[in-house]
């Protein structure tokens, strides 16, 4: 489905755990996979410097990217693989590898509170949120850090096979479609198979959707989808929304929620309250966002 992915690890978020498992990634359809690392400056003296010692742990620890054998079966399905450590700023490192790969997908672990992590962005946190246009997922602990070798595997493998879209015919929601129609047109090696819209009526709402109005969006949502070649399932569900996804990702064969917002960024502002900030906070599941233009 991406072509080019930056995984941006600081080697704690279990996301490091990645580099074994870079021949199923490329399955994935990706024609370059960049790990990337950043190492803080050391500030023992008056003068900043690179701490070396920490540069040399961090490309050890991501050197199993880059074995012969790995390598050979990425190449073998296409896909070129970087390790990048940087020693400074790691909002400056990512900022940089965006630029210079032409990145359609950065990946990176969570811990459950937050996106963005204060550990590996710091202080950058805000004004690299803002400057991030492309799509971004992340990986939840319990499935980088649990998972046996085995199920990773099999997970990186189908990491953007199935994805399960809320789905409300709001401008956010189709700005979802249209992306995702985007990037299986753009990439004719995309592994994506199908997608699940979900629709819930708010129960708790005074402003209540004409259901059948609400059918005819989603049948057409999902020829738009069929379009292009994939298989669509629609669910129409009562019930509070958060609740009602929840509930319908854990029983649906997906790999991901993907989502957009109304706003530029509004996901990654932890002090606004938004429906993405919530299942970013409360899903399980990968979360593809895609940053609305």
């Amino acid at each position: 489905m991406f072509q080019r992915i930056l995984i941006c690890t600081d080697l704690s978020d279990g996301i490091e755990r990645l580099v074994q498992f870079v021949p199923q990634l490329a399955q994935t359809g990706a024609e370059k996979l960049v790990f990337l690392h950043s190492v803080p400056m050391e500030d023992d003296c008056e003068i900043p410097h690179e701490d070396r010692e920490a540069v040399h742990a961090a490309k050890q620890a991501l050197a199993p990217a880059l074995e012969a054998s790995v390598q050979q079966a990425a190449k073998d399905q296409g896909t070129e693989v970087i390790v990048e450590v940087d020693s400074g700023s790691p909002g400056g490192a990512i900022l940089a590898a965006l630029k210079k790969h032409n990145i359609d997908l950065v990946l990176f672990g969570s811990p459950i509170r937050s996106l963005l992590t204060q550990k590996l962005f710091g202080s950058t946190a805000a004004g690299l949120s803002s400057k991030i246009q492309c799509p971004m997922m992340t990986l939840r602990p319990p499935v980088v850090s649990t998972y046996m070798e085995a199920e990773l595997a099999i997970r990186c493998q189908n990491l953007f096979s199935q994805l399960l879209v809320p789905y409300d015919g709001s401008k956010s929601a189709n700005y979802t479609l249209a992306q995702i129609k985007k990037q299986v047109t753009d990439n004719p090696k995309s592994t994506l198979k199908g997608c699940t819209l979900v629709w819930v009526i708010d129960t708790g709402s005074r402003f209540q959707k004409d259901e059948a109005d609400v059918k005819a969006q989603l049948a057409q949502a999902q020829a738009e989808l069929e379009a292009v070649g994939l298989t669509v399932e629609i669910r129409l569900k009562k019930g509070t929304p958060m609740e009602q996804i929840m509930r319908t990702a854990t029983v649906e064969d997906i790999s991901a929620i993907a989502l957009s917002d109304s706003k530029p960024n509004r996901l990654l502002e932890w002090s606004v309250s938004s429906f993405g900030t919530e299942v970013l906070r409360q899903s399980w599941h990968p979360v593809l966002f895609f940053p609305p233009a």
